[in-house]
């Protein structure tokens, strides 16, 4: 009978051949040696400029994803494109991934641009990299007839660009049948004349179907027919049943903090106002209709249950009745000098809550390495109020300074600038408290990691800056988002703890939400925009829903902003509140190979016979049954190669001498864990 050692000396030899082999020969057939590779080319326009002016090109776009990978994207332009391009590609990447459902820091992204012409660099093919990865991750064609324009957003909308009539022009040209545009440019200006063009109906003259896409979904079911996305998610309102009592509990405690603040204020607004000049007086009663006008949309949203919205209006109430007293009583008794200790006053005690708040808030997250989905989406909410209340105060202080020491006269806008800023900082500090303490009473929810939530917070800073370089492109910039976009950077950079990373999200969001803002108003696409704004929010919240998150900030953000008529404001709230479901679908458990690797794959058993001779003339020979787990897209391959180890394995004589040294053991064992190793982390 052979010793042990003779049968594991064959064992690991059997091995290491069905091991190595495989993978050698598997290798010729990958691509950079991945295990799963797809891509997809269209045509999509750019705009060249030249001594002529400005025409329309095709340009051939390539995307590939590749599986395993790391999350890399690589972008490749011929010629050679300016870097806003790669910042776009990487949006593109990570966004696709997210809605498809899969974590990009699995795969890695190629995107190859070639173009007959130099062309304007910018984002304006992001949203079709979106689409075409998006199609590859589920498994669709595009056809040939099918081309599009417009940037991704990290939100999923189609967002604006320049050139569009251009763009189609070039389209029609090259064939193409079916054009998707971003909503609200139907009518866009001409880059060539200046002048506004009616894209669709100049669609109709060329004999190509033009349709505006509100989000990245939207464009994609264009380009493929594939409405699954669209029917799961695309609907017109959040299923969201209805909030948890805690939640409910906190914000009627709120309302019945704010409520009566207003209502006692605009009466002693109404006292101090009948003592005023008649043109004075008219000014304040106007003002205090308002309140009132306020007061009565929260009493609508209490009697409809919809508390965080009720206990927002009579936020917004308390903050201009008081300033109305104030005013009121300073105006009738011609009393600056108490206007400007009440003021004073105020931002005192707001600098003393949100120190307080701040360093509570940091110390009870500095003890954490992980938080639930819901607490860390409270604390959002505390620093980003807290980062509201530090900008007012900074406002006021400096305002007050300058009304007292004569730098600043002492005009009635001046003085409403300082009681603006000033008791709006009083009562911000007063909702940190509030959220602060909500938080104490709120489940953990999904757990987060730190280095989890570290990855996702340094990739939306990283889209928050791009946001603001393209911009900063088209000559629109904003230094408030600018210095909330530096802040996240520099908190980022030096992060220690889950309070750092919540603070630099915050801020990345606030940049990337004023910079989004510039744009959609730049290109002028009014209430197209924020429905684009609200459908994407929609999209991203019935994910994180259906992928058993719980999408507090977005929902209650929804409801408050869907009563606003302000474009600007309801803009701002959909952005906002989007961003955060966009960081919910990034904090979720998504899958981290291709769908179709997962589904179907074969397990394949081979009986792999070694004969060794360890001895002269004295032989032994083992059958050892090995099972290969491998994924459908190799099968072909896998059995061919099975194939060979059998039939050689059987008739080959592995020489190793007379004797077998310790030492040649242990080379060969490490050998065959290494490549065992090797073929199990392709094969998972």
């Amino acid at each position: 009978m052979p010793s042990r050692r003779l049968i594991g000396t064959t064992i690991i030899l059997s091995l290491l051949v069905i091991q190595v082999i495989p993978v050698a020969i598997a290798s010729k057939e990958a691509y950079y040696g991945y295990l799963w590779v797809r891509s997809i080319s269209m045509s999509v326009p750019a705009v060249m400029s030249s001594d002529e002016g400005y025409t329309g090109v095709m340009s051939k776009l390539t995307v590939t994803i590749a599986w395993p990978g790391s999350g890399t994207v690589y972008v490749a332009a011929d010629p050679l494109t300016e870097l806003d391009m790669q910042a776009a590609a990487r949006i593109a990447a990570f966004v696709s991934s997210v809605l498809a459902g899969y974590d990009p820091q699995f795969f890695d992204f190629f995107v190859r641009i070639e173009a007959d012409s130099p062309i304007i660099g910018g984002p304006s093919a992001s949203g079709a990299m979106a689409v075409g990865f998006l199609a590859i991750l589920r498994g669709k064609s595009i056809s040939k007839e099918f081309s599009m324009t417009g940037m991704i957003e990290p939100d999923s909308v189609l967002g604006p660009v320049g050139g569009v009539p251009e763009k189609l022009r070039a389209a029609a040209e090259a064939g193409v049948k079916v054009f998707v545009i971003p909503a609200g440019q139907s009518v866009s200006e001409s880059l060539s004349t200046g002048g506004m063009v009616d894209v669709i109906k100049l669609g109709e003259k060329l004999g190509v179907r033009v349709y505006e896409a509100r989000t990245i979904l939207d464009a994609y079911a264009y380009a493929t027919g594939d409405k699954g996305l669209i029917e799961e998610y695309n609907t017109t309102d959040i299923q969201y049943s209805s909030y948890p009592v805690w939640i409910t509990e906190s914000f009627k405690d709120t309302i019945g903090y704010f409520k009566p603040i207003a209502q006692s204020n605009v009466s002693c607004a109404k006292e101090y106002a009948s003592k005023l000049s008649p043109s004075l007086k008219s000014n304040l009663v106007e003002y205090i209709q308002s309140i009132n006008a306020t007061l009565d949309e929260a009493e609508k949203a209490l009697s409809r249950e919809q508390y965080y919205t009720a206990a927002s209006r009579y936020f917004v109430a308390a903050i201009d009745a008081t300033k109305a007293c104030i005013l009121a009583r300073a105006l009738s008794n011609r009393d600056l000098q108490y206007l400007y200790d009440r003021s004073g006053s105020l931002i005192e005690s707001a600098n003393k809550t949100i120190s307080r708040v701040y360093e509570r808030l940091k110390n009870e997250l500095f003890k954490v390495e992980e938080l639930g989905d819901v607490k860390l989406q409270i604390a959002i909410a505390v620093l980003d109020r807290v980062s509201e209340a530090r900008i007012a105060i900074s406002q006021a202080e400096s305002t007050l300074k300058a009304l007292r020491t004569g730098l600043l006269s002492s005009t009635l806008d001046n003085i409403m600038f300082l009681l603006d800023a000033a008791v709006y900082a009083y009562y911000r500090s007063v909702t940190t408290v509030q959220w602060l303490e909500l938080m104490n009473k709120a489940p953990q929810g999904s757990i987060v990691t730190m280095d989890r939530l570290g990855r996702v917070v340094s990739a939306y800073t990283y889209f928050a800056y791009s946001e603001a370089s393209y911009a900063k492109a088209l000559g629109l910039t904003d230094r408030q988002a600018d210095e909330y976009i530096s802040l996240a950077r520099s908190i980022l950079s030096r992060a220690q703890s889950l309070a750092d990373y919540v603070e630099a999200l915050t801020y990345a969001v606030k940049g990337y939400t004023r910079y989004t803002i510039r744009l959609r108003e730049a290109f002028s696409v009014g209430v197209a925009g924020v429905d684009a704004a609200r459908q994407a929010l929609v999209v991203l919240t019935n994910m994180a829903l259906k992928r058993g998150l719980q999408p507090i900030l977005p929902t209650l953000y929804e409801n408050y902003a869907s009563m606003i008529e302000e474009l600007e404001a309801r803009l701002s709230l959909y952005s906002q509140a989007a961003s955060y479901a966009l960081l919910l679908n990034m904090l979720a458990r998504l899958s981290t190979k291709p769908i179709d690797l997962e589904e179907k794959a074969t397990t394949i058993i081979r009986t792999i016979t070694t004969t060794i001779t360890l001895e002269k003339e004295r032989n032994y020979t083992v059958t050892i049954p090995v099972e290969v787990t491998i994924p459908h897209t190799m099968n072909k391959t896998i059995v061919e190669t099975s194939t060979i180890v059998e039939t050689t394995t059987k008739t080959k004589i592995i020489e190793v001498g007379k004797t077998v040294s310790t030492v040649t053991l242990l080379v060969v064992a490490i050998i065959s864990v290494a490549a065992g190793f090797m073929l199990t982390r392709k094969s998972d």
